[in-house]
């Protein structure tokens, strides 16, 4: 028997599920998560001062404030570059001229096909915060150290922030 379901929302995430084979020719029930628009994360890096931006931000699905870095996902047909640029300004009011890609990657490839595009963004300049009227986010500047600080006490809790602040200190860019 082969099932399978879908369910489409917004066409933006579809969930999925259905029998298949795999490779060894062993059958298993998949679930999976399909997300359509890109995503991104954006790692704001203020390098005089060695400070990064970090937003802490109330998730609903989780019902709790996490510290993370700026992120989102794409509208129509933008590139990861103008979902970063657009997606930094709403989110902290920061314009980012110097825009780095640094790595991408699967998020959770055992149920998702999310793929995030992970960029820094060095020495922005400040404007006026934009956020949905959903997001609940408030902005901080915070020395790299004492960031990296917060990933080994348990403080963040984020796996694309823990990512993106270990991947950027790893390549040398804070």
């Amino acid at each position: 028997m082969v099932r399978n379901e879908i369910y489409n929302f917004r066409n933006k995430i579809i969930v999925e599920s259905e029998d298949l084979i795999l490779p060894n020719n062993r059958k298993m029930f998949l679930f999976k998560v399909r997300f359509i628009p890109i995503t991104v994360s954006i790692l704001p890096v203020f390098s005089d001062a060695k400070e990064v931006v970090l937003l802490k931000q109330y998730r609903p699905a989780i019902d709790k404030y996490i510290i993370e870095v700026p992120a989102g996902t794409a509208e129509k047909d933008e590139n990861p570059e103008e979902v970063a640029i657009r997606e930094l300004k709403e989110e902290t009011g920061l314009i980012a001229d110097n825009l780095k890609l640094i790595t991408k990657a699967y998020l959770s490839p055992g149920y998702s096909t999310e793929y995030m595009y992970f960029f820094v963004a060095i020495d922005p300049k400040q404007e006026k915060q934009n956020l949905d009227e959903t997001e609940i986010i408030e902005t901080f500047r915070i020395k790299v150290d004492k960031a990296l600080e917060l990933i080994n006490n348990g403080n963040i809790e984020d796996a694309k922030t823990i990512l993106i602040l270990l991947y950027a200190r790893n390549i040398g860019i804070i």
